[in-house]
């Protein structure tokens, strides 16, 4: 007697195509970009801007003088930690900010803030509210306050 195979069940939603004429076909909206920071974009946020989920910005050796606001799903990638450098202007609480992101990453880069609010630890290197993106060989210096700030359950 012969016992049924034991397992999960396939339903024929669920079954891999048999021919390669059979897949669906992918968009270029489904697939992920790289975005060339000055090449492509001459502004680190104006790239950021531009990325859609699953997208990485990458970034060239530079100064780059600049606040970043973070979106949700997206690489920021510096070419290397000690000559990618982004500087907040005056003014800013911190030089990168994400707000509710789930996913992302931000490495590579070395941030500065500009501000001379020393000692107040609302300024600082990366500001993370109610999220929770990698950041992974960064340098975080010459903040006025704090280096990583999470607010509402995010996480570095």
């Amino acid at each position: 007697m012969t016992m049924p195979a034991r397992g999960p069940r396939v339903t024929a939603a669920q079954t891999p195509p048999r021919h390669a004429s059979d897949a669906v076909p992918s968009t270029p909206e489904a697939e992920s970009r790289v975005l060339l920071v000055p090449d492509e974009y001459p502004k680190i946020q104006s790239a950021i801007d531009a990325a859609r989920t699953g997208d990485t910005v990458r970034i060239r050796p530079g100064i780059y003088d600049e606040h970043l606001v973070l979106k949700n799903g997206i690489k920021v990638i510096g070419e290397n930690r000690k000559t990618v450098i982004v500087r907040a202007p005056g003014g800013h609480a911190s030089v990168v900010f994400a707000k509710n992101c789930r996913t992302g990453l931000l490495s590579g880069v070395t941030l500065e803030h500009s501000a001379s609010n020393a000692g107040d630890v609302r300024y600082g290197g990366v500001k993370l509210h109610n999220s929770s993106i990698g950041v992974f060989r960064c340098i975080i210096q010459r903040t006025a306050g704090s280096g990583v700030i999470v607010k509402s359950g995010g996480a570095p």
